[in-house]
């Protein structure tokens, strides 16, 4: 879309979107799109980078907190660097509406070429969660996200080492974010990169889940799930979850 040259770039989004090398140009046709989407970002977050606070910064993208111009909800606004890679983040914003479709990832509110919108998750980053407030539930939530990935057949390609990928919130509910680097229908698994993750945490032998990660490949059934998690001495009780998987 075209930037809307009666749209005032902010001091604040001014900041964010010059973290891309940005040209005035840029900085208006994102102010457009986010006045096109109904949202006004705002200044928050644990990350603070250019004098500013962001939820988080990658190599193509800055996530920063926003708001609907009119209501009360809180969204997290995925802004696409200027020198990004990639040449839109349209790909990423299909990938979650496809897993929100089975409950997985931050629910998805809109989205354009260079902006992705989608409810803001406040939580910490699973490592941080696990050194505090450990629950066997919370892993056992995240194994079966996993399975449901990989009955759509789309892989997320940052659970082995998942950092901010994996957010768990207050009530223990883990949350997987940023579907940026995604492949469909690939041999690899969810549930292999999250037992991995998982088993790091725990301590436990990853040997141990050579035997299961094989047979749940072959079968992707929640019976083979059932052997990952018991693997790494996790009871997940998943007959709870089957009518949803």
């Amino acid at each position: 879309m075209r930037a809307d040259p009666h749209i005032v770039v902010t001091p604040f989004l001014g900041r964010v979107i010059s973290i891309g090398g940005a040209d005035w140009e840029y900085m208006r046709n994102v102010a457009s799109q986010l006045h096109y989407l109904g949202v006004e970002p705002m200044e928050g977050g644990p990350l603070y980078f250019n004098g500013v606070y962001l939820v988080g910064k990658g190599t193509n993208s800055v996530v920063v907190m926003c708001r609907p111009s009119w209501g009360s909800d809180l969204y997290a606004c995925k802004i696409r660097r200027k020198d990004a890679h990639r040449g839109d983040l349209l790909a990423e914003a299909r990938a979650l509406m496809h897993a929100n479709d089975v409950g997985v990832g931050p629910r998805l509110v809109s989205f354009t070429r260079d902006v992705v919108v989608y409810r803001y998750v406040d939580g910490v980053p699973l490592s941080e969660w696990f050194r505090s407030r450990y629950s066997e539930r919370t892993l056992c939530d995240l194994l079966v996200q996993g399975l449901k990935l990989d009955g759509l057949g789309l892989l997320h390609r940052e659970l082995t080492r998942p950092g901010r990928h994996i957010l768990v919130d207050a009530n223990g509910v883990p949350h997987i974010v940023d579907f940026e680097t995604v492949s469909w229908g690939s041999k690899g698994t969810n549930v292999a990169r999250l037992a991995v993750a998982i088993c790091r945490l725990l301590g436990c032998d990853p040997r141990a889940l050579a035997g299961p990660l094989r047979t749940y490949a072959r079968a992707r059934s929640v019976e083979a799930l059932a052997q990952v998690a018991r693997a790494m001495g996790l009871e997940c009780g998943f007959r709870a979850w089957a009518p949803s998987l």
